[in-house]
């Protein structure tokens, strides 16, 4: 594309963004509020229409970090490639024993463990505060919630481990920001309030599935626990997964771009399918989540790219908080 095209070209995008979002937000409200289906339809329609606008701003806007971590000596793009949808696929294959998201943020948990030892030098007080400030209030949250100390401690070392390890290998890598490590709490702020205004529109049509119905919230605090998934869930599929995806595709003044749109795909995709029993990959529901990957785990990477960690975590958690504040209404 000529690069005086490109400027207007997002001036007409970034318009055609903010009105899809106040229609798609107007219209899913308003749909919701009155009971019409029509509008609701018309409203998703929208939402998904902002969604394809937001992915396609980001990415013309994204930054290729200017460092990169490969060596030479590492394989090149494509057998790097192959190599971690093998490990993805042989974790997942551990899924028929165990769910397949236990299984990836167990592994991920433990690839950190190499990332933390020969990056401690970096693993700065403040990080592994805020890091275990936040893994206390996940767990806190969960166990007032019902679940088991016992089950769930070893599953949030895991968590912390891989939060831990990403965030070292975002500041090695550039390839986006934690403020709450490495900035100010002004920024921080504003990156979390950039991912909850992104996201309404998703958090919104979310609800035309009907998923709310599956939820068990009996008290307001519980719409709380929405901080959850969103801080767990983006710890591994995005700090962790993305990042040790691009570390691992990026090679020395090559293929920075490309490493980043791998890293996004194999991150939203993975993530998406975990949330599946592995029998249920070559099924109609498998395919109903891979929809899902493109729809809202795309989304999340980008934003992670763009605008930060806190952004991504933002996006993740308005999502599922306007789900239980449904299921909440109506139970």
């Amino acid at each position: 594309m000529p690069p005086g095209l490109f400027k207007p070209l997002q001036q007409s995008l970034s318009r055609l963004a903010a009105i899809l979002w106040f229609g798609s937000v107007g219209a899913l409200t308003i749909g919701w509020a009155a009971a019409a289906p029509s509008i609701v339809s018309a409203g998703t329609v929208a939402s998904i229409s902002f969604i394809l606008c937001l992915i396609a701003l980001i990415w013309r806007s994204v930054p290729v970090p200017g460092e990169r971590l490969s060596a030479q000596a590492i394989p090149g793009f494509s057998v790097m490639l192959a190599l971690i949808v093998a490990g993805i696929a042989l974790t997942f294959a551990a899924g028929l024993l165990v769910p397949p998201w236990l299984a990836m943020t167990a592994v991920l948990g433990l690839l950190a463990i190499p990332i933390i030892v020969s990056n401690r030098r970096h693993a700065t007080p403040r990080l592994v505060a805020v890091v275990l400030a936040a893994s206390g209030i996940c767990l806190a949250l969960s166990l007032a919630n019902g679940e088991s100390l016992g089950a769930y401690l070893p599953y949030m070392l895991a968590v912390t481990l891989s939060t831990i390890g990403g965030a070292l290998l975002v500041r090695r890598t550039r390839v986006s920001r934690v403020y709450a490590v490495d900035g100010s709490l002004e920024e921080s702020l504003r990156s979390f309030a950039v991912g909850l205004v992104l996201a309404l529109p998703s958090s919104l049509m979310n609800l035309t599935s009907g998923v709310q119905a599956q939820d068990s919230i009996r008290a307001p605090w519980q719409t709380l626990t929405a901080f959850v998934p969103g801080f767990v869930e983006e710890s591994v599929a995005r700090l962790m997964l993305l990042s040790l995806c691009y570390a691992l595709l990026s090679r020395r003044g090559s293929n920075g771009k490309k490493a980043l749109a791998a890293a996004v795909l194999i991150s939203a995709f993975t993530h998406a399918l975990s949330h599946l029993p592995a029998s249920d990959f070559v099924s109609p529901a498998g395919g109903m989540m891979l929809v899902a990957g493109a729809l809202f785990g795309v989304p999340m990477g980008l934003v992670f790219l763009r605008f930060g960690f806190e952004a991504a975590v933002a996006y993740h958690f308005l999502i599922d908080f306007v789900r239980f504040i449904a299921a909440y209404l109506i139970q």
